[in-house]
């Protein structure tokens, strides 16, 4: 090649010093040797087919652009023998890598959100299907777009899946997609928490406590050791004999249907406690175990939307007994309940421990709720539909109970509450 004057590839030479490489920095981008890269700026040889591809990859130039066009090859230019030299395929644009790239950090930061709020127990199951559900349909649509952008050679080397990865990880933006990634996240855990709402109301946010249950050898009562004293579809309709409900009509109006007594405030001047209070001396005469029983109804809001409103299932004491604490069981229609302990008066030798619980259970307000409140071996539990609730062993010392009150407390007069199925159990 002596004798022989070249002219400089000056183009191929801007576009390198425009990003700051050497001669062995770009050889090495390509996997070609910095003699190579010499050797085409200054016009001695002419890139292969395949080396011309990765350099407009890489470049983001079309061969003219790089001044390595079929016109500008000279006769004189040394060029590697192989296939006929084919028009390289556009690279894959910054925008697209970096969608595509946001699609993968939405998925993962989706899992850290959601294994947070599982950690926490406060992830409800149908946030986690509309989460899930939105998070898939955005995983499938990167799969798609990016086989498409493959198919359609959006991109130099397409021939494998790994290829196609590595190339949009090095032409994305990377802080720009982890940081829209997170921020797609929070979108869709937002619009899951808002559908949940839409779709099945604000009750279905609620998240079900954690289930506390009794230490090893503690009471764990069966089915079978439970036998009915009293079943009562409508408490205080139809009596039976020896069954008497003690009302208060002054402030509530009681009406019985076939499936159970409705009982509705009639004021809303002040929060009003409206309740039909029964015996449980006079059922079979007290003939059974008045420390150990278990009562349970079934509690429908006609209201469901009012949330002041609440059913509670309350026992009473026998006053003449030293111990003189009734416990109070209420629930609202949004699955808020409260379970506290008061004196029905105080006496020199009334023993009286405060307790005072609330929390949130499961609930649908729109269909009957079972409560059931057990006391056994001096300790009370309280159930919401199978979920048990209150667990407390601060009945103490022993004694016997004589009354149980069903009452609506209220903030209107709009919002009764049907008591049906009514049941008191003992141990056989």
């Amino acid at each position: 090649m002596s004798g022989t004057s070249y002219t400089p590839n000056e183009l191929l030479i801007d576009e390198r010093k425009k990003r700051s490489w050497t001669k062995a920095e770009l050889a090495e981008k390509i996997g070609a040797s910095s003699d190579s890269v010499a050797h085409w700026e200054r016009g001695e040889t002419f890139p292969s087919p395949s080396n011309l591809m990765k350099l407009c990859e890489i470049f983001e130039k079309s061969p003219d652009d790089l001044g390595l066009s079929q016109k500008t090859f000279h006769p004189s230019q040394q060029v590697l023998t192989g296939p006929p030299l084919k028009k390289p395929k556009q690279p894959l644009s910054r925008f697209k890598a970096t969608l595509l790239l946001c699609c993968f950090w939405v998925i993962i930061w989706g899992v850290i959100f959601g294994s947070a709020l599982h950690a926490v127990k406060e992830l409800p199951l149908p946030v986690f299907v509309f989460a899930s559900s939105i998070g898939s349909t955005i995983t499938v649509g990167g799969v798609i777009i990016g086989v498409l952008l493959n198919l359609m050679g959006q991109t130099t080397e397409s021939t494998t899946v790994r290829n196609f990865i590595l190339n949009i990880w090095q032409h994305a933006h990377r802080p720009y997609s982890l940081i829209f990634g997170l921020l797609c996240a929070a979108l869709i855990l937002a619009v899951s928490y808002i559908l949940t709402v839409l779709f099945f109301g604000p009750s279905a946010l609620i998240v079900t406590p954690y289930v506390i249950r009794p230490p090893a050898g503690g009471p764990t009562p069966t089915p079978q050791e439970w036998q009915p004293v009293l079943m009562q579809l409508a408490p205080n309709c139809n009596n039976p004999k020896g069954v008497e409900w003690s009302l208060y009509p002054s402030e509530a109006q009681y009406s019985c249907h076939k499936d159970g007594v409705i009982i509705q405030p009639v004021s809303s001047r002040y929060p009003v406690s409206s309740f039909a209070s029964m015996s449980l001396e006079k059922i079979k005469e007290g003939s059974y175990n008045l420390t150990s029983f278990r009562l349970q109804v079934q509690v429908e809001f006609q209201n469901p939307n009012d949330t002041s409103t609440s059913a509670e299932l309350l026992v009473n004491p026998d006053p003449s007994a030293n111990y003189l604490n009734s416990y109070s069981f209420s629930l609202s229609p949004d699955g808020h309940y409260y379970f506290s302990n008061f004196p029905i008066q105080f006496s020199q030798n009334s023993q009286y421990n405060q307790i005072f619980r609330e929390g949130f259970v499961r609930i649908d307000p729109h269909h009957k709720v079972t409560i059931i409140v057990e006391i056994r071996n001096n300790v009370l539990q309280v159930f919401v539909n199978s979920q048990q609730v209150i667990l407390s062993r601060a009945i103490e010392p022993a004694g016997t109970f004589s009354s149980v009150n069903l009452s609506v407390d209220s903030n209107s007069a709009l919002s009764p509450i049907e008591f049906s199925n009514f049941e008191l159990d003992t141990l056989s």
